[in-house]
């Protein structure tokens, strides 16, 4: 699988043939080629997670892992580089894209991150089933707003307070749709860039954020900042922490026995919408 086919244009940049280590972890190796338009740079990107010998290749070699994640970030970058580099690369993703209004990061995902971002998408999929709480879901949808100069995805996303408003969408908009109720972010290797900052120019109201050893929830204050609570906005019966039993990275079960053993105790709660 290769991170390629993202041609952005980059202007008014020239980058020699470069080699780059990030914190001793990230060897990266950089080669832009000029177009010949009058300074217009075409960055093509390549991430050989299987191969990779190509010499116009910014290439990560270092595989990912939980403490070694493959990771790039460009500085500099325009609202419309983002744009055309997250739309090249929509069809093989595999990896995250986060825009912060001058820097993008790419970073690939690790299997430990996909494993706790989908249990803990069950077991919120689980309390909306069994309680009959509407629920729209977006997973790992891209979010756009130029006006904000933010993009980028969530490890998870649901409507649920607007979830009838969702029903049908074919495209967001942040001109006409509601933000998500409640993103997830599971945070088993750190961004390089403040993805909670993001997540507020979107107007998140609330954000959970598992690191695979606690789990903890942040309502959207007021002044645009994120603070801790106990009880959720979406589930306001659940203390979200207790959550975090059921999402021990060395459980001995399959995802089905802590999807059944999370039902059983969901329900010896008497937990009520």
């Amino acid at each position: 699988m290769y991170l390629y086919d993202a041609v952005g244009i980059l202007t008014e940049r020239r980058y020699p043939d470069r080699e780059e280590v990030d914190t001793g972890q990230l060897a990266a190796s950089a080669a832009i080629r000029e177009t010949g338009d009058s300074g217009v740079l075409r960055c093509i990107l390549r991430c050989p997670l299987i191969h990779g010998d190509d010499p116009m290749a910014t290439v990560l070699t270092s595989p990912a892992t939980e403490t070694a994640p493959q990771r790039l970030v460009l500085d500099d970058v325009t609202w419309d580089q983002y744009v055309t580099i997250s739309d090249a690369l929509t069809p093989q993703r595999g990896l995250r894209l986060t825009f912060d209004g001058t820097r993008l990061e790419f970073k690939t995902l690790s299997y430990r991150h996909e494993n706790l971002k989908t249990v803990l998408g069950y077991l919120i999929a689980t309390l909306a089933f069994d309680l009959d709480i509407d629920l729209q879901s977006g997973g790992s949808m891209t979010f756009r707003r130029e006006d904000a100069l933010r993009g980028f995805e969530p490890d998870q996303c649901y409507w649920f307070q607007h979830a009838r408003e969702m029903v049908g969408v074919a495209q967001w908009d942040p001109a006409v749709h509601p933000p998500p109720d409640l993103a997830v972010e599971t945070d088993v290797a750190s961004s390089s860039l403040n993805r909670r900052e993001i997540y507020a120019g979107l107007s998140i109201p609330e954000l959970w954020r598992c690191d695979g050893k606690t789990l903890q929830a942040s309502e959207l204050s007021d002044a645009g900042q994120y603070k801790l609570i106990n009880h959720s906005l979406a589930f306001p019966f659940l203390q979200v922490a207790e959550l975090q039993r059921f999402l021990h990275a060395d459980s001995p079960e399959a995802e089905t026995q802590t999807i059944r053993r999370f039902r059983d105790w969901m329900r010896e709660q008497g937990f009520r919408p």
